[in-house]
């Protein structure tokens, strides 16, 4: 089975002098490969079809067979890399957090350990709006919150 640090290996030294950044990778059963990029902006599908390029030059076929897929994570995926939080300032996320609580609220920075969000709560019938950090050992996912 092909091995994810080489995929992921791969994929960083391709993105490294780019605008773009690798999310995840996922190497299942039967040599599935699954690459998530994204880039601060965005990523096309010309973006995607460099970065499957790349991997399938550094992979042979004939010694271990594989399907590869390459695309962005999508809206619905959970972030995963702080880049994806730089991204996203100023959008609202949802999180769940690890005890179960759900919250939403406004990205308004990030670090390598949490995050600031603002949120509206209400206190005895009245809004107000709160500043909360969150760090992530206390998040099990964050999500963009879409509303239409």
């Amino acid at each position: 089975m092909i091995k994810e640090t080489i995929i992921r290996d791969l994929v960083e030294a391709k993105l490294k002098l780019t605008n773009l950044f690798l999310v995840d990778v996922k190497v299942r059963v039967g040599n599935k490969i699954i690459v998530y990029a994204d880039g601060i902006n965005s990523i096309t599908i010309d973006e995607c079809a460099e970065i499957s390029k790349h991997i399938e030059s550094h992979l042979d076929r004939e010694i271990e067979d594989y399907e590869l897929e390459v695309s962005s994570p999508g809206i619905t995926q959970p972030l995963k890399v702080e880049k994806q939080y730089k991204k996203h300032l100023g959008k609202q996320l949802q999180v769940l957090m690890k005890d179960g609580i759900k919250r939403n609220g406004t990205l308004l920075n990030y670090d390598k350990d949490g995050f600031q969000m603002e949120e509206k709560t209400k206190l005895k019938g009245k809004s107000e709006i709160v500043i909360s950090r969150l760090l992530f050992n206390d998040i099990k996912e964050t999500k963009l919150l879409i509303t239409f």
